[in-house]
């Protein structure tokens, strides 16, 4: 019996794609009311990926003293704890709270914790990474 490959790199793509264009335009519809309720989002999204991304980097690194993971593991894993709320909240705050305005949450990961994510927490990890290892 053979097994072929098959790439799903394209569908991912375009998945991630249409999901990005269906929040965003969630976010452009309502707007107008995020100026009223996102300023304790915002802090939280500013904080949060650096904050989880140095516990990731503190368990990534006791796993490399006890396991041998190496270091590029562990700044992997600090970056994609530092982001996964930017991928994973929208999602689960629409399907836990229903009636959650979508426009706080989904703008404010959007807009402030990728950001913050990819620029300074990446920095971050590999710069840290870099004085421990």
């Amino acid at each position: 019996m053979t097994f072929t490959k098959v790439s799903t790199t394209p569908l991912f793509k375009g998945l991630l794609s249409v999901l990005m264009l269906i929040m965003g335009i969630e976010v452009y519809t309502r707007l107008y009311e995020l100026r009223r309720v996102a300023h304790w989002f915002a802090v939280h999204t500013a904080v949060a990926p650096l904050v989880h991304g140095l516990i990731a980097f503190g368990l990534g690194y006791v796993a490399h003293v006890l396991t041998g993971f190496s270091p590029g593991g562990v700044v992997l894993l600090a970056v994609l704890a530092g982001s996964s709320s930017d991928i994973s909240v929208p999602p689960t705050l629409r399907a836990g709270i229903p009636t959650a305005n979508p426009s706080s949450h989904i703008g404010a990961s959007t807009s402030v914790g990728t950001p913050v994510a990819i620029a300074i927490g990446m920095l971050l990890h590999i710069g840290l990474a870099q004085a421990v290892f």
